[in-house]
């Protein structure tokens, strides 16, 4: 075996040719907080002494760029550099001088140097750190390792995915240290004065690599992004020839800067590159030819070191151990005897084989093999013990796996966790299907504390085992290697190859948020990922839907047969789909609650009243009558849904329904999913609230039930738990963030723990917002579902409309509205932002061309924002004015300590994306750069890149341990914003949500990134006092919930930036999309498969499943000659003596005759019902009134309704009823 070796790079715009960058003040991504070596690069980079396309040393000793570990990767020449030691105090007099060779750059494997679990015993640095590194750069070998070049997340190519990007691949030709830091004994004794440095090292921590340069392969990104600015159109291209690292067992190869890679996974990866640069041939945008070559040839030689059993050493190695009883978690003398025995091995033997009769044999041992003889006498113990283990051991020496793996796939209950996650697999059953491994295994450490303790290791010792090792292991490329009959005894298209294939493409669905595929979908999944080493793969609808084939899938996979169509399903999303169903049914049927209910009227009249004087034209009769229904509602019903935009008075209904539960002595549960939004609702409590709101995770990791969290959890065998605490009523706010998973956990929770005694479940939110991060859309599914039945409409869900807001400018709403759903109907409004300018008081859109211009116009919406909260700003620096703005004292720090009374959402920037410019990076850097330069400027006030006062946020959970309660407790939520500041007593960051600061050493900074500026999906949950929105011209995450949700952030003012294009208007973009309706889900509804059900015919997308209905039934009669139509086909109105051009949703001719069938999807929402009347008027008004249809499916959709209105067009006889008030021909559908 060869070992190989991961590289991280900081990116540069010219492609890492040893000079600086063509714009160094506009990469951005190189100072980010996920580049390499953030920090450094964010204290040490000083735009103005770049000189752009300079040498990297042309400017030595004064100042030399110091992304220059990387930045000459694959320069022509060599580039003097300049280590300057990491420590501040040290930066000035500690320096090494070195030289980079050609195609070359630094690299070091941050894992093996610092302790993780071992601190306590160590100190931050392990003893022998010397000798680690020396072995680990003596597993690589010169002209045979390859090193991968790879991104960390900031990058233009793979930001908004917050995943690694990898650059390309070439030969290691060397590789060498960078020597020591002149420190002398003085200076040590006191650096390791302490228990945490007594290991301190002096070594420079940088080896220096170097490869083929441009005879390697680099993947052409800045051609792409050159080709992309210049043909916008042509940006999902970039897409298709990126390679991603998303397998999660390769994820631990890069996430420490450097790591070693072993064949299998080197392989993998260069089936992915070869893949990428086959596209990009048939692109034709940069010249790849030379590069597919050299990836053959890469392959070539990682099949020749690899050979067929690269598992050999493992099973060898744990039969060594198991001599003793049980074998080690590390070892390695198993492989020293499998190379020992590959370098003995006579021509032509088989070297399995020769293993085997070596350790089945009682004789001596070979002479060419004396120097293993112990190895050898204990693993002819351990196989005499297990010999009836022998062909599952067999079998596992076609695959890279550990000692570890190797064990606990042999024992699966001896060692962590079950290594199958509970299921009955037997040494049978994987000898027969070795991909069950990547469909069932369960690492050791998934556990925390044992993931801690492996982090210590050189090697890890456990992880995934994915499906490529799996592949690869049995089916190598026959190209290279022979296969054996009796061990590669499966065909490509079997039951058990695809089944392993559907349970990885399954698992990347949930991803995107789908809880289930098609069977076409997985056919043409399969066909843009064949064989590894295939360019394509000739697989059938057929072959997956044998009998053998499905009968095989239903062991690990769920297959549902609908209308001779069958849809696959993870398991585990199957039976959260079924629990929430099973929950929401069971929920519907029992007795409403007896609750009082005289203080409704009382209370609803008093809140018309308030909320009339202070607000304009309210409407008191809409909205009394929408509280009514929702007191109602919510105190008698087991199940109640709320839905309603911002302002709708969701928050205060629920404040007084948690008032009357305390009165009442009910325990309440408040969950909301993000920590700001749990915030939210706190502060707006009583100080004598029996309640406090928390995170969902949070709630989940208290109630001891984080386990039900995993991935391969069954919620199905969930049993009572003794951290639940009991309650009567369960309230939860911003379900449209909930994804399925917790959902049915928390549903689940209750049927186990409390199935009868739950007084009430509250589901609030707002159902026009993006979908969840993760699978599923089920406050959607279960509002669809509730408004199927009338009785449940008008019982157990509301839709609130009213504004009560009393500082809200109503058309912000209504703007926002035009993004919501089907809401089409108010075209006048629509027209106006196309146009830009002041919409209103509170609304104003801008166009931009360009940075520049972008930039002016943030600057303007700062400065209007401190007119009027920091009234004397011109005279102060913008970082005090900007200190002001967000509450801090005017130098930064948090008066006396108190993060509740900080301002800083007082404004916020977001952006649909998180790379580029126009991105939540882009827009922080420049804010940063305009109100934070003070800081920037003096080093002293930085730690980890970031600068005193900077406002950041946490972008993943963060968990300590509590002594208290003994175990992990959720101390900052994915989402919170906070501010860091930087003293003489260390630094601290604080984060209203919590009542204490946090000591910024125990963080790691790579949880955190700036938050001037936040993605769309990271503000959801979260209101501010006044928005910037950017919209680029760029497409990939346009939709109309994102614009919707990115609109109703605010609570005052909204400005939007939206980029002018020579395509189509991003609005209108965002217009014709839906993520939500895209994503299949299943809950209280037949699966079908959105990506295919919204195109009825090639280049046509209709909006959501109904329109699909009518479409496909006007084609039927289209296709017998009875009619023509069009779809949103374009019509002039005049709507109060102006002309504005709408888009019937279909005109029908027939027999001379045109009709225009709108169909109104959402009659139930007073602002739709109202835009509707507007539109018929205008209809009225242009002569159309008679040639009006419309249509409703409130209560559900008949087939032949829908014919009958077809039917009647056809005949020139439209009919419907007239009495509804929508037009003169209305259909119940």
């Amino acid at each position: 075996m060869t070992w190989h070796i991961t590289a991280r790079m900081a990116w540069h715009d010219r492609g890492w040719d040893g000079r600086v960058c063509d714009d160094p003040a506009g990469n951005s991504y190189c100072t980010g907080s996920h580049s390499l070596l953030s920090e450094r690069l964010a204290r040490e980079k000083r735009v103005e002494c770049e000189r752009p396309c300079a040498a990297l040393d042309a400017d030595l000793p004064d100042y030399q760029p110091p992304c220059f570990w990387t930045s000459s990767a694959f320069s022509p020449a060599p580039t003097a550099t300049l280590h300057r030691h990491p420590f501040a105090r040290y930066r000035d007099d500690k320096r090494i001088e070195g030289t980079l060779p050609p195609a070359s750059l630094y690299t070091w494997p941050f894992r093996l140097s610092m302790t993780h679990a071992s601190y306590k015993r160590h100190g931050s640095y392990f003893p022998d750190i010397e000798d680690r590194i020396a072995r680990f750069v003596a597993r690589l070998k010169a002209g045979r390792s390859l090193v991968f070049l790879y991104l960390n997340y900031d990058n233009p190519i793979s930001a908004d995915e917050y995943k690694y990007a990898l650059v390309g691949c070439a030969r290691l030709t060397e590789l060498a240290g960078s020597g020591d830091f002149a420190f002398d004994d003085e200076e040590l004794d006191r650096l390791r004065g302490g228990d945490g440095m007594k290991n301190f090292p002096t070594m420079n921590w940088a080896i220096r690599l170097s490869h083929e340069g441009v005879a390697g392969v680099r993947l052409p990104y800045h051609e792409y992004l050159g080709h992309i600015a210049a043909h916008p159109e042509d940006e999902g291209k970039l897409a298709e020839i990126r390679v991603l690292i998303d397998e999660p067992a390769q994820l631990p190869n890069f996430k420490y800067v450097s790591e070693q890679v072993h064949d299998d996974h080197a392989l993998a990866l260069l089936y992915k590159l070869k893949r990428a640069l086959a596209r990009a041939q048939e692109h034709g945008i940069a010249d790849v030819d030379g590069m597919v070559d050299r990836v053959e040839d890469y392959i070539a030689e990682a099949w020749e070191d690899r050979g067929l059993y690269p598992g050999l050493g493992s099973v060898l190695n744990v039969l060594a151990d198991l001599s003793e009883g049980e074998y080690e978690v590390e070892g390695s003398r198993g492989p020293a005897l499998a190379d020992a025995l590959r370098t003995s091995l006579p021509a032509g033997a088989d070297l399995l084989d020769t293993a085997f009769d070596l350790i089945a044999a009682k004789g001596a041992v070979p002479d060419a093999l004396a120097g293993h003889k112990a190895t050898i006498r204990d693993a002819r113990a351990g196989f005499r013990d297990n010999r009836h283990l022998s062909g599952l051991l067999r079998k596992l020496t076609l695959f890279t796996l550990t000692p570890r793996q190797v064990g606990r796939v042999l024992f699966p209950e001896d060692d962590g966790p079950h290594a199958f996650g509970g299921l009955a697999v037997s040494p049978g059953d994987i000898v027969a299907n070795p991909y069950v491994l990547a469909e069932s295994y369960v690492p050791a450490t998934d556990d925390g504390d044992e993931d801690r303790e492996d982090l210590d290791r050189e090697q890890r010792s456990d992880g995934p085992i994915d499906y490529a090792v799996i592949d690869i292991g049995m089916f190598p490329d026959h190209r290279y290697l022979d296969r054996r009959d009796d061990l590669h005894d499966l065909t490509v298209t079997g039951p058990e190859r695809l089944r392993a294939f559907a349970h990885e493409a399954l698992a990347a669905a949930e991803d995107q948020g789908h809880s289930f595929m098609s069977t076409a979908g997985l056919v043409e999944h399969a066909a843009a990922h064949p064989l590894f080493y295939r360019d394509s793969l000739k697989v059938t609808q057929a072959q997956f839907l044998s009998d053998r084939h499905l009968a095989h899938f239903r062991q690990r996979l769920h297959v549902e047969l609908v209308d001779g169509g069958h849809y696959f399903y993870l398991q585990r999303a199957w039976d959260a789909e079924q629990v929430v169903m099973r929950f929401v049914t069971g929920r519907l049927g029992q007795k409403p609650v007896k609750a009082d209910l005289t203080w409704i009227g009382g209370y609803v009249a008093a809140e018309s009243a308030a909320l009339a004087s202070g607000i304009r034209d309210f409407d008191v009769e809409g909205f009394a009558a929408e509280r009514m229904s929702m007191m109602n509602g919510a105190m008698t019903r087991r199940l109640y849904c709320a839905t309603g935009r911002p302002g709708s008075g969701k928050s205060q209904a629920v404040a007084e329904l948690l008032r009357r539960f305390d009165a009442a002595n009910e325990r309440t549960i408040v969950l909301a999913p993000t920590g700001k939004a749990a915030l939210r609702l706190n502060e707006a409590a009583p100080n004598d609230a029996g309640w406090q709101a928390e995170t969902i995770d949070r709630w989940i990791w208290r109630s001891g039930l984080r386990d039900y969290l995993d991935g391969g959890a069954d919620l199905k065998s969930m049993t009572r738990s003794k951290g639940f605490e009991p309650f009567d009523n369960l309230v939860v706010d911003e379900m449209s963030m909930v994804n399925l998973y917790h959902l049915a956990l928390l549903f689940r929770a209750i049927e186990v723990h409390q199935p009868t005694t739950t007084l009430r479940v509250i589901l609030v939110g707002d159902e026009n917002q993006l979908p969840p991060i993760g699978c599923g859309k089920p406050f959607n599914d279960v509002i669809s579902h509730l408004r199927r039945t009338p009785e449940y409409q008008t019982e157990n869900t509301i839709r609130l409309t009213a504004n009560c807001r009393q500082r809200h400018d109503p058309t912000v709403l209504e703007a926002a509205h035009l993004f919501a759903g089907g809401n089409r109907y108010h075209e006048e409004l629509y027209d106006r932002m196309r146009k830009g300018g002041r919409i209103s008081d509170c609304l104003e859109l801008r166009y931009f061309s360009d940075a520049a211009e972008m930039q002016s116009h943030v600057r303007d919406f700062v400065t209007a924002t401190m007119d009027q909260a920091v009234p004397d700003h011109a005279a102060r620096s913008p970082q005090e004015a900007f200190n002001l703005l967000l509450n801090l004292y005017d130098g930064g720090h948090v008066p006396n300590n108190d993060a509740a009374a900080l301002a800083l959402d007082r404004v916020q920037l977001l952006s649909p994306y998180r790379g580029g410019v126009t991105g939540s990076l882009g827009l922080s850097n420049f804010m940063r750069d305009a109100y934070r330069a003070d800081a920037k400027a003096d080093q002293r006030r930085q730690a980890d890149g970031f600068v005193h006062s900077d406002k950041v946020v946490r972008i993943k959970n963060l968990y300590w341990y509590d002594r208290v309660t003994r175990q992990m407790d959720l101390k900052l939520s994915n989402g919170s914003v906070g501010v860091l500041c930087g003293g003489a007593k260390g630094w601290k960051a604080f984060f209203p949500e919590s009542e204490w600061w946090f000591d910024w050493q125990r963080m790691d900074a790579e949880d955190f990134e700036l938050a001037y500026g936040l993605t769309v999906h990271k503000a959801q949950g979260s209101e501010f006092e006044e928005v910037l929105v950017v919209i680029p011209e760029r497409r990939a995450l346009l939709s109309r919930e994102l614009v919707y949700t990115a609109m109703t952030r605010s609570k005052t003012r909204l400005t939007m930036l939206v980029e002018r294009s020579d395509r189509a208007n991003p609005l209108a973009v965002a217009r014709e999309r839906s993520v939500l309706a895209q994503r299949n889900s299943s809950v209280f509804a037949r699966p079908f498969d959105s990506a295919r059900l919204f195109e009825p015919e090639q280049g046509v997308r209709v909006r959501s499943k109904i329109e699909y209905m009518i479409y496909m039934a006007l084609v039927a009669a289209r296709d017998a000659g009875q009619l023509t139509f069009t779809y949103e086909g374009s019509l002039v109105l005049p709507f109060d003596g102006r002309d504005v051009t709408v888009h019937p949703d279909f005109v029908v001719q027939a027999h001379g005759r045109t009709y225009y069938w709108e169909h109104l999807g959402m009659l139930d929402r007073q602002d739709y019902a109202r835009d509707w009347r507007e539109r018929r008027r205008a209809y009225a008004a242009a002569g159309h009134e008679d040639a009006l249809l419309t249509t409703d499916d409130m209560t559900g959709v008949r087939a032949e309704r829908l014919a009958e209105v077809v039917a009647d067009i056809v005949a020139g006889t439209p009919a419907g009823r007239p009495d509804t008030g929508w037009s003169l021909h209305h259909y119940l559908l």
